[in-house]
């Protein structure tokens, strides 16, 4: 009869602690069941050097993943939630930060899609000159920067 095995979810620190625990239960005066502890630490000691040398990949991280609209925030230039920061809440709300950046800020320092951001902000908030709107307007189809479009917002 074919003997069952399973594949258990260990981190690296997990893997060093159970070999420690196999090496401590063979060296121990009084070892429980000492042929399993040694078919283990076998087994774990020579994965162990696999994943020191890179020859074993993580089979995936606990990180919570990314979700699709955090791709699109971040795609806008948004902060990710996995960098210790929060992503913007919508869109809106990263134009919004991109403008009042741009207001405190010089326009120098807002990257190009910063700078897309902060004039859509002051496009559908009526914030632009007339002269500006008109630039806006005439320009917007042909920006080097990433649209809704684009990102399928």
């Amino acid at each position: 009869m074919a003997q069952l095995k399973f594949r258990p979810v260990l981190t690296e620190e997990d893997i060093l602690h159970i070999i420690t625990l196999a090496r401590n239960n063979i060296a121990s005066t009084a070892p429980i069941n000492k042929s399993a502890s040694t078919l283990v630490l076998g087994a774990l000691v020579v994965f162990k050097a696999k994943i020191e040398a890179s020859k074993v990949v993580a089979a995936y991280s606990s990180e919570e993943p990314i979700s699709s609209e955090d791709r699109k925030l971040i795609a806008l230039g948004a902060n990710s939630a996995h960098g210790n920061t929060t992503p913007y809440a919508s869109k809106e709300e990263y134009w919004k930060r991109c403008y009042n950046k741009m207001l405190t800020h010089s326009k120098a320092t807002l990257t190009g899609a910063e700078l897309d951001a902060a004039h859509e902000h002051m496009y559908l908030n009526d914030l632009f000159t007339p002269e500006e709107l008109i630039e806006f307007e005439t320009n917007k189809h042909t920006s080097e920067y990433t649209t809704e479009q684009e990102l399928d917002l």
